[in-house]
């Protein structure tokens, strides 16, 4: 009983912390049957311990669903999968494809029956299998080992791949130097990375890296120009997320906290602050009531907007949304606010 309550506060907090949602590009999937299913963009939800995924065609509102054994392949906005037999397995498995780089690629699916476990292959340019991976989200000592492993196996291989170490440095709880902790959140941080608890959003959220095809510039150096911004403040007790958890069989929604703090704007810097963390952040973009913030790492999205209602007792005024990076996730947050 005791485990089985630390397995479910451990996934709790990596779900609560790693939340993601989809991001949407031209959608397909082919059948097993050779028939390809127009997929709408804004609409899918693979679920992974279910084994099938529930969408929604151009135009149409009615949700239909396929199973992962009648898919051939496909393209969900970030995720690849392909039908693919790797080594021993004994059957033909429903892939997704996590990177590729320089005749290499990283393929595998998450198997869930009496626990959850991810298997993925490193694969040279004739599908040979080159390392194994086989790893597992939960917090006891022989299952920390595996995912330390995973991760040593990755950077072994794709080292050159920008968008897969930045994942993976993403992946990391305690990373950021602009964000200030308390010594229990600190601490609980620290824990979390010791447990290498941040790479289970990298198998839960397979989205595929094509490191041969990107020529990528530091985020920064996309974006500049002088940024003039009046200094706001805003006082908040509810916030929202937007989440897809990948693996866990749940799909999207969104979920209600409350959770108290402040956000300002000053000195073309944008800081959260609650009793437990300090966050801030460098406006490099402010155009069309849309900002571009930067961690030093990613590039994150905030707008505000003036929008009146009520969030439990908490009358608010203002809706502050912040999209993080497609690196980390791209989960969305609203901070439902009274601007001071």
């Amino acid at each position: 009983m005791k485990h089985l309550l630390l397995r479910r506060t451990f996934l709790g907090i990596i779900l609560i912390l790693l939340s993601t949602n989809a991001f949407s590009q031209k959608s397909f999937i082919t059948t097993i049957d050779n028939e390809k299913i127009i997929v709408d963009d804004n609409f899918f939800d693979i679920q992974v311990g279910n084994e099938k995924i529930v969408y929604k065609t151009p135009n149409n509102d009615n949700k239909e669903s396929i199973k992962f054994k009648n898919i051939n392949s496909g393209i969900l906005g970030e995720y690849n999968m392909k039908r693919m037999k790797i080594a021993d397995e004994k059957d033909e498995q429903l892939c997704f494809t996590l990177a590729q780089s320089k005749g290499k690629k990283l393929v595998g699916y998450n198997k869930t029956t009496a626990i959850t476990k991810f298997i993925y292959y490193i694969l040279d340019a004739n599908n040979m299998v080159i390392e194994k991976i086989e790893t597992y989200p939960y917090p006891e000592e022989k299952y920390v080992k595996t995912r330390k492993d995973a991760e040593d196996k990755i950077r072994k291989h794709f080292s050159d791949c920008k968008d897969v170490m930045d994942r993976l440095a993403g992946d990391n709880f305690k990373r950021q130097e602009n964000v200030k902790y308390s010594k229990l959140m600190g601490k609980m941080l620290d824990q979390m990375d010791a447990a290498k608890a941040g790479i289970v959003s990298f198998f839960e959220k397979p989205t595929f890296s094509n490191c041969d095809a990107s020529q990528q510039e530091s985020p920064s150096a996309q974006l500049s120009g002088e940024v003039a911004i009046s200094e706001q403040k805003y006082y908040y007790e509810k916030i929202s997320t937007t989440a897809t958890a990948m693996g866990m069989g749940s799909g999207s929604r969104t979920t209600d906290f409350s959770f108290k703090g402040t956000i300002t704007i000053k000195d073309n810097s944008f800081t959260f602050f609650t009793k437990n963390v300090e966050t801030k952040y460098k406006i490099i973009s402010y155009q069309d009531g849309i900002m571009k913030c930067d961690d030093n790492v990613n590039i994150h999205t905030v707008t505000i907007a003036s929008e009146t209602g009520k969030k439990g007792s908490f009358a608010y005024d203002t809706k502050i949304t912040l999209v993080a990076d497609k690196k980390m996730g791209g989960s969305t947050t609203y901070y439902w606010c009274k601007q001071q």
